[in-house]
């Protein structure tokens, strides 16, 4: 079957006439390195499409010339011709920005990653402000990421004022974790409220 896939995936790939790349190094719960390799690009008609074409163990250093031979590797893999490379997208990490450089590779720096950026600073420097504030979050979060009871209850509220259903999960993720917080804290007010009267 997954050699079936991969062939389907590699003929779709071959019909584009462009497409984007994003990649990222990243370590599990158990702390093992991970490279993954997303391709994003339009079918002959015209969908949208996003792969991922492999998440790969990277033991060795992270140094530019280990990434960008594991790129490469891929691109042989995935039979992916260069030439058709819109650009690649990374975070600011100097070692990823170096190999796509030594690649000789279109880049494109991740907004997703530079607005966590700038959230986390203009948060630093007002976190005798914040502080209370994100434990409290915090505190919320982990209440409902660790009941199932709780999850089933709010599901239950949000199905009966009719609002979007969203989780309050846990994030390890450093980058989402502060965003999704808020963002679903917010969302989840209403019934929170709702549920406490």
């Amino acid at each position: 079957m997954y050699n079936t896939v991969k062939t389907s995936i590699k003929m779709e790939l071959m019909n584009a006439d462009y497409f984007s790349a994003t990649t990222d190094m990243w370590s599990s719960v158990n702390m093992i390195p991970y490279m993954s390799l997303t391709v994003h690009y339009l079918s002959m008609e015209w969908t949208l499409k996003s792969r991922c074409l492999e998440t790969v163990f990277m033991p060795e250093n992270h140094t530019s010339d280990n990434i960008s031979d594991a790129l490469r590797h891929a691109f042989e893999e995935w039979s992916l011709d260069e030439k058709k490379l819109a650009c690649i997208t990374t975070d600011n990490g100097a070692n990823i920005v170096a190999a796509v450089k030594k690649l000789n590779w279109p880049w494109l720096n991740c907004f997703g990653h530079n607005l966590h950026l700038a959230v986390t600073n203009a948060m630093a420097s007002v976190k005798d402000r914040t502080a209370r504030a994100m434990g409290l979050c915090h505190t919320l979060v982990s209440t409902f990421s660790q009941s199932w009871l709780k999850r089933r209850d709010l599901a239950k509220a949000q199905a009966e004022l009719q609002i979007p259903q969203h989780s309050l999960i846990l994030v390890n993720d450093s980058e989402a974790s502060v965003f999704i917080r808020i963002d679903l804290i917010l969302l989840s007010l209403q019934v929170l409220l709702w549920s406490t009267e």
